[in-house]
């Protein structure tokens, strides 16, 4: 017995650490787990409450033991099971569909008694169920990580009815037994308990409690409140922000001038695959050593900017990048590119930090509701690609859940986007990736790769079904490649143009152009840590991704304009080399060669 403790101990005291899992609950908690033994309702019991001049009913849970419960006594940990977990909603709607009798005992454990058949039953569960979910993320331990996607999951009859309090009296946390592979959920007191005293926990545990606004933010969805007297306009964070989380990126400009070879073929050190098998040019030749390369291309983010500085070497990144290809510093400097009084530019939607500042984006929010405006809002990770755990909701409480799970940003779903004709589907979605060939920072220069690339949905578009990806998503060349559609740049501005006469893509294109100079002027216009500096030695290759939204001028004519979505670096190249037979020559050409013989592969931004 003693040894199976010692085991358990190897596997999970890290979490039980970590979660602040009292030591002397420890040996319990193992033998609980291990013959899972589920005792709490030998303890406390369920009791329901009812109100005279209301249909309602809300539940408790309170000490049955008329001996009371003991913070002290060894055995004073208690098992919950979790009733129903899923990964994102489209999973969610899934499971109430297909699991018997999933959906009958949501809809008693939340209390649900309308709704006409199981669809209408199904959609009030999707609604409500953000008062009772949970969340954990067990890989690596590290929320938001790629290795770390979170999953959601409703507690039992019991584990549910267990009310908030700011003054809790017990402390309740997920728990992931390795034996055999099950989560649960684990409590303990924080203070001794009488009979019929109720047990309480913390909603928003973790959110200090001196945290006043912020507290009320995380519990609005039990605890609603009016948030519409506050600034719904943000400012720039500090310094701390911008450096939080980056990496040690050099905060000085580097002025020193690089001198390439000219009487040999430049080296070139890459770790990306596509490079390797694809790069023909005649001007380059790829090397095996990182520390003889003229030129270094590498995928991950390059630690070493200091030591490189003082080579003759070029490479593909710039410092503080990550002011562009992170989701909620990219709003940020966007941001300083608004014009008329305004909190945003025209090509950004309407952007907030859901961990900064979920009062700010409540409060407009709830502006937006008293004024009858469109309320449907897309959240996405800050540090995950390709569509992972992006969410599509008008549901606040939804949305002031998801920080829970990690960084998250909210951005303005466009409602009203411009949309492509497929014969054999119908108008859908598309999205539009710029490749831009970044030169210089000051002076500005950088060009795009002609040839943009496209991406559709695979579902006509409507205003419903959120959570159908094939249909407000056009990423489906990582999750469904058999539907996607292949159209090259030159094959769709025909087509486009077609679609519509009077709006000519060229417009739409020197619009795009002139959004990403500005962007790129923003992310310059102030030093590190809270822009990107100039570095002689440095290039780059991004992709911004737009899309196209319906707005009206001021004489109310329709006009079309783009709407910056993302900004990645090191893209995906696959297509761009499956397409195209010289694309990594023209990219290298045109970051390393200074466009030398590349002119027919470039686009020039319109002049400032």
């Amino acid at each position: 017995m003693e040894t199976e403790f010692q085991d358990f101990l190897t596997l999970h005291e890290a979490q039980l650490v970590n979660n602040g899992v009292p030591s002397h609950l420890w040996e319990a908690l193992h033998n609980k787990v291990r013959n899972e033994i589920f005792d709490a309702g030998l303890n406390f019991s369920l009791v329901k409450v009812e109100y005279e001049d209301s249909d309602e009913v809300s539940w408790k849970v309170v000490v049955s033991n008329p001996s009371g419960v003991k913070k002290s006594e060894p055995a004073s940990i208690f098992i919950v099971d979790h009733a129903w977990t899923f990964d994102n909603p489209e999973t969610a709607r899934k499971m109430l569909v297909e699991v018997n009798g999933l959906l009958e005992r949501m809809c008693n454990l939340m209390n649900i008694t309308s709704g006409e058949g199981d669809k209408d039953k199904i959609d009030i569960v999707l609604d409500k169920m953000w008062l009772f979910n949970q969340t954990y993320s067990f890989a690596g331990f590290e929320r938001g990580s790629n290795e770390s996607r979170p999953v959601w999951y409703v507690l039992d009859e019991l584990g549910s009815r267990i009310q908030h309090s700011d003054e809790p009296s017990i402390k309740m946390v997920p728990f992931f037994y390795t034996a055999n592979k099950t989560a649960l959920s684990i409590f303990w007191l924080l203070h001794d308990l009488d009979a019929e005293d109720e047990l309480t926990r913390d909603y928003a545990s973790h959110v200090p409690v001196d945290e006043e606004l912020s507290r009320l933010a995380h519990l609005l969805p039990w605890n609603p409140c009016d948030f519409t007297e506050i600034d719904e306009d943000v400012e720039e964070p500090g310094a701390d922000y911008f450096k939080m989380s980056r990496f040690d990126d050099v905060d000085t400009v580097n002025t020193r001038t690089v001198t390439m070879p000219t009487n040999r073929k430049l080296l070139v050190w890459t770790d990306y695959k596509l490079v390797q098998k694809y790069l023909t040019h005649g001007r380059f030749e790829l090397t095996e050593s990182r520390e003889k390369a003229d030129v270094i291309f590498q995928t991950s983010h390059i630690r070493d900017f200091r030591e490189l500085s003082s080579r003759d070497v070029l490479l593909n990144q710039f410092p503080f990048e990550s002011l562009l290809t992170v989701k909620d510093l990219l709003a940020t400097v966007s941001r300083r590119a608004a014009t008329d009084g305004k909190s945003h530019p025209t090509w950004l939607p309407v952007t907030y930090n859901l961990n900064l500042n979920l009062p700010e984006f409540i409060c407009h929010f709830q502006k937006r509701a008293e004024r009858g405006e469109d309320n449907l809002w897309i959240a996405k990770p800050w540090n995950l690609g390709r569509g992972i755990g992006h969410v599509i909701t008008g549901n606040i409480n939804h949305l002031v859940r998801l920080p829970e799970t990690g960084p998250y940003i909210a951005m303005k779903y466009i409602e009203n986007p411009v949309l492509f004709e497929r014969p054999e589907i119908g108008k859908v979605k598309f999205n539009c990736r710029y490749e831009v060939y970044l030169k210089s920072l000051k002076p500005l220069k950088f060009t795009c790769y002609r040839n943009a690339f496209l991406s559709f949905a695979n579902v006509e578009f409507s205003l419903d079904s959120f959570d159908n990806y094939e249909k407000h998503f056009t990423a489906h060349n990582y999750t469904n490649p058999d539907k996607l559609l292949t159209l090259l740049y030159d094959q769709f501005v025909p087509e486009f143009n077609r679609q519509y006469p009077e709006f000519p893509w060229s417009t739409v294109e020197n619009d795009t152009l002139q959004c990403i100079r500005e962007l790129l002027e923003a992310v310059s216009s102030k030093d590190p840590p809270f822009g990107m500096p100039s570095y002689p030695q440095s290039r780059a290759h991004y992709a911004l991704d737009f899309m196209i939204k319906w707005d009206v001028n001021s004489n109310g004519h329709p006009i079309m304009v783009p709407q910056l979505l993302e900004c990645n670096f090191v893209p995906d190249s696959k297509r761009g080399c499956e397409n195209y037979n010289d694309y990594f020559n023209s990219v290298f050409a045109a970051l390393f060669l200074d466009g030398e013989d590349n002119e027919h592969n470039e686009i020039h931004p319109p002049s400032s």
